[in-house]
């Protein structure tokens, strides 16, 4: 395992600072985040939920991106998404919610599904989505000259 190999960086058990994540490696990024981080997730994500029902959802959005940006669930990406479509920023919203619906847990319902798929089809009708085939692959497109 990976970890356990882990070279010892010297003082704390744990490096500290905005630093930490970088010289810690692969297992902070969101996508595999150290306890901690998954801990202060859940806290932010249990936070957001009275907010959203109160329909205070810049105040619920601020909790849950910031949960996002420590661990990438799909409960938290649902949420999210739900809360962005509630609030018309639609393509933000089917970006999480496509995460949401790609990487639900087994342990899913089938009406956590259903609302999720529904909530992405409602979002999909306000966004486009484009997509490029380019040749020779790796070429390089602008638009407008940007």
């Amino acid at each position: 395992m990976w970890a356990a190999r882990r070279p010892h960086l010297g003082g704390a058990s744990r490096a500290q600072g905005p630093w930490a994540r970088a010289r810690r490696g692969w297992a902070t990024l969101p996508e595999h985040p150290t306890a901690a981080e998954s801990e202060r997730a859940h806290e932010l994500f249990e936070r957001s939920k009275p907010l959203q029902d109160a329909k205070k959802l810049a105040e619920a959005e601020k909790l849950l991106l910031e949960a996002w940006s420590l661990h990438r669930s799909p409960d938290i990406a649902g949420n999210l998404g739900m809360c962005q479509a509630s609030m018309g920023k639609y393509r933000d919203a089917a970006e999480h919610l496509s995460f949401a619906l790609r990487n639900m847990v087994a342990g899913a319902t089938p009406e956590q599904r259903a609302m999720i798929r529904k909530a992405l089809k409602l979002v999909k009708v306000q966004v486009a989505t484009v997509r490029v085939t380019v040749e020779p692959e790796g070429a390089e497109i602008s638009v407008d000259d940007a």
